[in-house]
């Protein structure tokens, strides 16, 4: 009897950590990061006026694309990351990397993707829904900086360079009043003060949608990607992006290895932090 009872035990342990390892396979236990980047203009020359965390110039971007060709650094696609980071085994180039852009800017048309092509190297464009192919918010004639519209992303997309992800359609704000549309939100993708579970699920919903669903007839590219405003997000946010079609998302910068897909860190590159700096 005891040695049936001891065996009943000892089975019932070896569930309980097949259980635990079951569980534990959506969190990938990661060997490493992979590298990436995160850039959001490039521009001639900096001027006063420009904020050096936000703006690159076109000398110090081409240094950055030169220093990853000479040190055997290859850029790799978004479902090459999302494989990795998902646990499929796939075969990564020795030494790879990821390059994104957030917010459309006009001058990654202008000024990156032209570089971008001169050395071969990919790279990942974060969309705001309401501000592509603008240069006004939508009620004024106050100006933004531009950005490039349909057409020159789906240039840019036909390249086999360039592929694009979700920055969210009307949710890249301060809380408040939206800068599309007027509606009220909160922090980027943070709950609004007196909002419930339900009440921010239908609204941000609504928006990642809409952005999705623009992106993917406009140049014709599924969207599976998306990169937090400001890298804020939560526990609910995250229950909700599977379901939407999505299968990473990434944060800002963070001293935090990424532990899952939708919590992918990036290193921020500015005038004064070159990439040299960091890998």
């Amino acid at each position: 009897m005891k040695r049936i009872l001891s065996l009943m035990f000892s089975i019932l342990i070896l569930a309980s950590f097949l259980t635990s390892c079951e569980e534990k396979k959506d969190i990938k236990d990661l060997k490493s990061d992979i590298p990436i980047l995160l850039y959001h203009s490039v521009i001639p020359k900096l001027e006063e006026e420009h904020s050096r965390s936000m703006f690159v110039s076109e000398v110090n971007f081409e240094k950055d694309l030169k220093y990853l060709k000479k040190n055997g650094y290859e850029t790799i696609s978004l479902e090459q990351m999302e494989d990795y980071y998902l646990g499929e085994e796939i075969q990564l180039p020795k030494k790879p990397i990821v390059i994104t852009f957030d917010d459309g800017y006009l001058n990654n048309y202008e000024y990156a993707y032209p570089l971008l092509k001169k050395y071969d190297t990919k790279a990942v464009i974060y969309l705001i829904g309401w501000s592509v192919g603008r240069d006004t918010f939508i009620d004024s004639d106050k100006e933004i900086t531009p950005h490039f519209n349909w057409e020159q992303a789906r240039e840019m997309y036909e390249s086999g360079l360039i592929q694009f992800g979700s920055h969210t359609f009307d949710l890249h704000n301060e809380q408040g009043l939206s800068y599309g549309y007027g509606k009220e939100v909160g922090f980027g993708l943070a709950i609004m003060d007196d909002e419930s579970d339900e009440e921010y699920k239908t609204r941000v919903e609504e928006d990642l949608k809409k952005s999705k669903i623009m992106i993917e007839e406009e140049i014709g590219q599924e969207v599976t990607s998306i990169a937090y405003p400001y890298g804020e997000y939560n526990e609910t946010l995250l229950d909700m992006l599977e379901e939407l079609g999505f299968k990473s998302g990434l944060i800002t910068e963070s001293d935090q290895e990424s532990k899952s897909p939708f919590t992918i860190r990036r290193q921020i590159i500015t005038e004064d932090r070159r990439i040299s700096d960091i890998l």
